[in-house]
């Protein structure tokens, strides 16, 4: 599990964070969550091994 918590950004509708978090890869098949509250708009979630 990985929590990220953002710091408020500048407040134009376009600007971006991006973030990345360690996980630890467990053999088999697994669900993704992803949890946003606030003012959010989310353009991309990528994963790579």
């Amino acid at each position: 599990m990985a929590v990220l918590t953002l710091s408020p950004g500048t407040a134009g509708p376009y600007d971006y964070t991006m973030v990345s978090a360690p996980v630890v890869v467990a053999a088999g098949v697994h669900d993704v969550r992803l949890g946003l509250r606030g003012p959010v708009r989310l353009a991309r979630v990528a994963f790579s091994v």
